[in-house]
């Protein structure tokens, strides 16, 4: 099924559209929680995308500042309620660390990975997923601001965009690596997702056009403009 396709059926088949770009890159990123302890950072209500690998864990902590969100996350075994900046779990404890949209809304995201740095076992694993900056969904939202974003949200989609705060301070490539480097841990890799933004998802022809725009892209090798990317930290043994 062509995204134009996908977009016309309705905004049920354009979303599990979308859903099979993220899986194309993120499925392939390589991630052990078999028997592992895992932290899922900022995991809300459920996580989007590592939720069924994350079953093989020994133990999952969810951690979120929202009390109300942890209570309804059925995944986690352990519920913490506290702040990204300063995280009340104990140091080298945990083996595994997710966290889906999350680095975008830090207003220190130096101090967050620090964190994620000080709580993750000699040897493990941290992998982030969040909007990248050089894409043009991001641009919009970080240099148009915040009430443009949410007029345009509420035109296409009849509600606000988010109620939390996007500072896109660790964005692209190059920052990712500054901050990883800062807190001693190691860029294992980097990947691009194609995806399209949920704006065009009401708008066959946009959302076919934001395909087409990935497609070509990517095939001149200038993935890193796609609007959404993941990264994998390693803290060294």
């Amino acid at each position: 099924m062509s995204a134009y396709q996908a977009a016309i059926s309705g905004h049920a088949q354009a979303l599990a559209y979308n859903a099979k770009l993220y899986a194309s890159v993120l499925d392939d990123i390589q991630l052990d929680f078999a028997g592992k302890t895992v932290l899922d950072v900022a995991c809300g209500h459920s996580n989007p995308f590592f939720t069924e690998r994350m079953r093989t864990a020994r133990h999952i902590i969810g951690l979120d500042c929202n009390a109300a969100e942890l209570a309804r996350n059925t995944l986690i075994q352990e519920a913490v309620h506290g702040d990204v900046h300063a995280m009340p779990v104990p140091d080298a404890s945990v083996d595994v660390i997710v966290s889906c949209n999350t680095v975008e809304h830090c207003d220190d995201p130096g101090a967050f990975i620090r964190e994620c740095s000080r709580v993750l076992k000699p040897g493990g694993t941290a992998v982030f997923t969040t909007p990248n900056l050089w894409g043009y969904k991001t641009l919009i939202a970080k240099f148009c601001g915040k009430y443009l974003f949410n007029w345009i949200w509420l035109k296409f989609h009849g509600r606000t965009w988010d109620e939390y705060d996007s500072l896109y301070r660790a964005n692209t490539a190059n920052a990712v690596r500054r901050v990883a480097r800062q807190a001693g841990l190691n860029v294992r890799e980097i990947r691009y997702v194609p995806e399209v933004t949920h704006f065009f998802y009401c708008h066959p022809v946009l959302f076919a056009a934001g395909d087409l725009y990935n497609r070509v892209t990517g095939a001149v090798g200038m993935c890193w403009l796609w609007s959404y990317f993941a990264f994998v930290l390693v803290r060294p043994k």
